[in-house]
């Protein structure tokens, strides 16, 4: 990898030496593959920029791959409900109606394509083809070498894909003349990165959209300083407002012990306090004349309450028998990525446009929890 630490980099934008951004699956992976965050609808900032928007065919097939997969379990699990509402509530349900009028007529496959297209249609980005850039013979070479991204791991037989996007990748810079500024959180990425003359790899997009609009980093750090300094009231609604609606369908999962089989019937959340995370400086998605984009991390202490389902299983009847229920009360701290919209012009504080918040994986811990017996006769 050239070495470029962040001052060179944010210099080689500048001059124009970073001709494309590339993310490789776990970028998408990080928003669980929705496509309509605006920290990935943000790669549109480059049509017709210096910088160029270019996927590996493979990342692009892989994205495909988990919307399908991640599509597929959903209705599954609709299909799931379906029939247990069928079985406990004795009334028929008609699956395929209700599917019809959910609009799930497509199949995952065919569901995913059409996402991914849709991205594609507002990023353009340039779907490079391992097809005649990268030979069969370098890929064997590395593979017993072995060279990054193979290892001497057992595991190296899946990093055949890894292989061939990352050189591919490097076969375009080559061709183009320029550097191509990689994101990754991808070990063997970041080091094949590291013995690349022409690919350069950090692990987060926030980051890597920030060095291209650090024009606009002066009006993140006023908004993010009137927030701090309790100055920018609407904003601070906005954001404590955003957080309850997204706890309103937040779905985390539970963790809890008990002697006997439960189930959390409902899961109840309320925000009791918020603030901005100090350590993790605002990040500069997107700006242009009207608007800019940029992201924040908060720390939201949230009080959640389960209302617990007891029951055992008859061995004989092979039916649950119920045994009571209960509910029981836990505070926890949930750190939330935001992307925040607001004006450029700030007068006296930022006018919000929109804000989204990225869903990450969140255990509520319930510990020890039993049905309520009440007082013993």
């Amino acid at each position: 990898m050239p070495t470029f630490d962040e001052a060179a980099l944010v210099k080689g934008i500048a001059h124009g030496q970073i001709g494309g951004i590339s993310l490789d699956t776990t970028a998408f992976d990080r928003y669980q593959c929705n496509l309509e965050v605006p920290a990935l609808l943000g790669l549109a900032q480059f049509l017709g920029s210096k910088t160029q928007f270019i996927l590996s065919e493979v990342v692009a097939g892989e994205v495909k791959s988990h919307v399908a997969r991640d599509a597929a379990k959903a209705r599954q699990e609709l299909r799931s409900a379906l029939r247990e509402i069928r079985h406990r509530w004795r009334m028929p349900v008609d699956s395929n109606a209700i599917e019809a009028e959910m609009g799930l007529q497509q199949s995952p496959q065919d569901f995913a394509e059409t996402y991914f297209n849709a991205f594609a249609d507002i990023t353009k980005p340039e779907i490079i083809s391992a097809d005649g850039r990268v030979s069969h013979a370098e890929i064997l070479r590395r593979y017993f070498a072995p060279e990054p991204p193979f290892s001497a791991k057992d595991r190296k037989k899946s990093e055949f894909p890894d292989a061939l996007a990352l050189l591919s990748l490097e076969s375009w810079a080559i061709d183009n003349k320029t550097l191509v500024l990689v994101v990754s959180r991808d070990g063997d990425w970041q080091t094949f990165a590291k013995s690349s003359k022409n690919l350069i790899c950090i692990p987060d997009l926030d980051q890597a959209l920030d060095y291209f609009n650090g024009e606009a980093r002066f009006i993140v750090e006023r908004a993010a300083g009137l927030l701090r300094n309790k100055a920018a009231p609407e904003l601070n609604d906005a954001i404590g407002s955003a957080l309850e609606l997204f706890l309103e369908e937040f779905d985390p999962e539970t963790d809890a012990y008990a002697s006997l089989d439960y189930e959390v019937d409902n899961l109840e959340s309320a925000v009791q306090h918020w603030e901005v995370v100090q350590e993790f400086e605002p990040k500069v998605l997107n700006a242009d004349a009207d608007t800019v984009v940029f992201s924040i991390t908060v720390d939201a202490i949230v009080n959640f309450t389960g209302n617990f389902r007891y029951y055992v299983h008859d061995t004989v009847d092979r039916d649950e028998v119920y045994l009571g229920s209960d509910s029981k009360e836990v505070e926890q701290t949930v750190r939330l990525p935001l992307t925040v919209t607001i004006e450029r012009n700030i007068d006296k504080e930022p006018v919000v446009e929109r804000i989204d918040i990225t869903p990450v994986r969140v255990v509520i811990g319930f510990g020890l929890v039993d049905p309520d017996w009440g007082p013993e006769e």
